[in-house]
């Protein structure tokens, strides 16, 4: 469905309006999705959007998600735009983030600096992402995964950004305790946020990879309106209208509001803005400021939902890379790493292999028993013609 969504990223589209779509058409979507399923109590599961749906444009990260009566972004041929979605079912969510080029033509001869630079970018960010999904597996941990972030930035020449966190989810939180560091550790609040972790059979990852250009890798805050909020852990809030407005209306959105939500989804805008406006300011909501890069940087951003397996990793949620960027190329990674991208294939067509050989064996088994079979019956019978014949015939 994602892929339907950034088929719609055409010149000319609305910010706002893609946005929209993307949830109405995720919730269409879950809804149709087991219809019969009831929980303990009997009733319908809910499902529904886990976090709002957003499309950054350029130099914006993360985060963006406008309101109608904001000045509409509309998209233009060159556009680096970011997509991330995220859907649940019974509060177990699956997560997805893409970058595309708007308008991009590949059999344009002239390609414009920018654009070079964008698919250099998305480039080393996919492949980060591949090489981190095959190290995923029971056994390793979260700083392997991180120097290996970073092994991969310096073999491609770009920086992976600060502040980017890869989340373990589990119901109802798709931002959960356990996370793998997209950078090294610097201070001693990076060490206690990310504490070593192992990974292990039946965890879920959000697994998310922001790479960009330049020698400046900080995400910051700037102008934009924050649009999007969450209920905190602990939550008394104060006898307004306009908050007790904003509760009843998570409570509707999803199970006791634990969810991210955006404010445009709710019925009274205006209401909502001044509910979480209060709220935030008690702390008692958490905050989805829009992130951004300085101003011409370039960045990509590529985000899946991995499950660990029994001795592998499985990809959820995320879409392949755009036909223009070649995941082939692993000219710029020294030996190792591309053993690390290539692991996983390679062991599939190893299996492949053993699968047809050993069909090959069998047939051939069936073949030779079924040819010792014609043969022992025509021994039979040549035996019985011989008997036949040195019988003595009888006189009467």
């Amino acid at each position: 469905m994602t892929n339907m969504i950034a088929n719609n990223v055409v010149e000319g589209a609305s910010v706002y309006k893609l946005c929209t779509t993307a949830d109405e058409t995720l919730n269409t979507e879950l809804q149709a999705t087991y219809r019969k399923a009831v929980d303990a109590n009997d009733n319908p599961v809910i499902r529904g959007v886990a976090f709002p749906s957003c499309f950054s444009v350029n130099d914006i990260a993360c985060y963006f998600s406008p309101e109608e009566t904001d000045p509409d972004i509309i998209l233009h041929k060159g556009d680096i735009l970011h997509i991330e979605m995220a859907g649940h079912i019974d509060g177990y969510i699956a997560t997805v983030a893409h970058t595309v080029i708007v308008g991009y033509d590949p059999e344009e001869q002239e390609q414009t600096e920018r654009t070079t630079a964008a698919k250099q970018v998305m480039h080393a960010a996919y492949l980060t992402a591949l090489a981190a999904a095959r190290l995923m597996r029971p056994g390793n941990t979260n700083d392997q995964v991180t120097d290996l972030i970073a092994r991969m930035a310096h073999a491609l020449g770009l920086h992976p950004a600060f502040g980017v966190c890869s989340h373990r989810m589990k119901r109802y939180d798709e931002m959960g305790e356990q996370v793998i560091l997209q950078r090294e550790r610097l201070t001693p609040k990076d060490s206690q946020l990310a504490e070593t972790v192992t990974f292990e059979p039946d965890q879920v990852w959000g697994l998310d990879v922001v790479f960009m250009n330049g020698s400046d890798s900080m995400l910051r805050a700037r102008d934009y309106k924050t649009t999007i909020y969450k209920r905190s852990e602990v939550m008394k809030a104060p006898r307004v209208k306009a908050t007790q407005y904003v509760l009843g209306a998570l409570r509707q959105i999803n199970e006791a509001g634990q969810l991210p939500f955006a404010v445009h989804n709710m019925e009274d805008v205006g209401k909502a803005h001044l509910g979480c406006a209060v709220l935030a300011k008690e702390s008692l909501l958490d905050t989805f400021q829009p992130l951004c890069t300085k101003p011409g940087q370039i960045l990509a951003r590529y985000k899946w939902t991995i499950t660990i397996q029994g001795r592998d990793t499985k990809r959820l949620c995320g879409l392949d890379a755009p036909a223009y960027i070649n995941v082939k190329d692993l000219s710029q990674l020294p030996t190792e790493l591309k053993q690390i991208i290539s692991q996983r294939e390679t062991q599939a067509k190893q299996k492949v292999k053993v699968v047809q050989e050993g069909k090959k064996q069998k047939v051939s088994a069936k073949k030779k028993k079924k040819s010792q079979k014609k043969k022992a019956k025509k021994t039979t019978t040549a035996n019985n013609d011989d008997a036949e014949a040195d019988d003595p015939a009888e006189v009467d």
